[in-house]
């Protein structure tokens, strides 16, 4: 059983094949494209970027902190 329908399953495929150079900061849209705010100057190559070796957690938006998953050593640093 899915838990997504064909049209959500279908748009999940198409994104896996875009680079992340050319998705929008949250990945779900093309860069430019997105409903959601993301700054059409930064991509999703740039917030993989930023995430942390360990947790794997990613800022939000480029300008929000990076907010560790729990057991992270990280955590400790960012406090």
């Amino acid at each position: 059983m899915s838990y997504f329908n064909s049209e959500q399953i279908d748009h999940m495929n198409s994104l896996s094949e875009m680079p992340a150079e050319t998705k929008c900061w949250c990945g779900w849209y093309a860069l430019g494209k997105c409903p959601n705010g993301c700054p059409t100057d930064k991509t999703c190559k740039d917030k993989m970027a930023t995430a942390c070796p360990e947790c794997g957690s990613t800022k939000g938006l480029p300008h929000l902190p990076l907010y560790h998953r729990i057991r992270c050593s990280k955590i400790k640093e960012t406090e």
